[in-house]
């Protein structure tokens, strides 16, 4: 299956974050492929690194996006394209229909999470919110191809998604992402940078393999 680096079905948002500062790395299926993601999220800078299977080869591509701009950088080391670029936000798109997707949400005081459940004409969704001081609203529209981004930005919620499940009418598993692991730590400028000795390059389609 192809898709293009600026679909992220996963997976799976300019960035203001508050509080949190650290490493959050969770589990992405995404129509059968599976992708192992981490979050490195700073005060006002966020990085998506992803990595997956390619037949034997592993690939990591890495999504890195600075508070207040319009532009998302996108670095990987496939094979065939070794470098960097550019996706303005305006440009991004998904091929999946989110629109009308009604949420509700099911609070349970004793816990530290929300669940929110949502349908509409082609998929249902569940989405449990961790309550973690994390603002991800201003960056959702880069992350249209996830449902938690598509249920913060709608509804202007705080936190991070701890569980996403996307099926369609027939119970079949569209997308899931699950947290494994969360890191409180201080971040440095080598954690949002560019690596050494990658090019700029003009934005290729990445092909993942089921």
């Amino acid at each position: 299956m192809k898709t293009f680096l600026t679909f992220i079905a996963l997976a799976f948002s300019s960035l203001a974050i508050a509080g949190f500062e650290g490493v959050i790395t969770t589990e992405v299926l995404n129509n059968g492929t599976r992708i192992s993601t981490t979050w490195f999220i700073g005060k006002d800078r966020l990085k998506l690194h992803l990595q997956y299977k390619v037949n034997e080869d592993t690939i990591f591509v890495d999504f890195l996006l600075s508070k207040g701009s319009d532009v998302m950088t996108i670095v990987t080391d496939s094979k065939v394209y070794k470098g960097y670029s550019s996706v303005e936000k305006s440009t991004i798109s998904s091929e999946l229909n989110f629109e009308n997707l009604a949420f509700k949400n099911h609070e349970n005081k004793d816990s530290n999470e929300i669940k929110y459940q949502g349908s509409n004409n082609q998929y249902h969704c569940a989405i449990w919110i961790l309550d973690l001081d994390i603002d991800l609203f201003d960056y959702a529209p880069f992350f249209k191809a996830d449902p938690a981004f598509h249920l913060i930005a709608n509804h202007r919620l705080k936190g991070f998604p701890k569980n996403s499940l996307l099926t369609n009418h027939n119970g079949e598993l569209i997308y899931s992402s699950t947290v494994t692991n969360i890191i409180h730590q201080k971040l440095s400028e080598t954690d949002f940078e560019i690596p050494n000795g990658f090019k700029e390059r003009e934005l290729v389609e990445l092909e993942y393999q089921k």
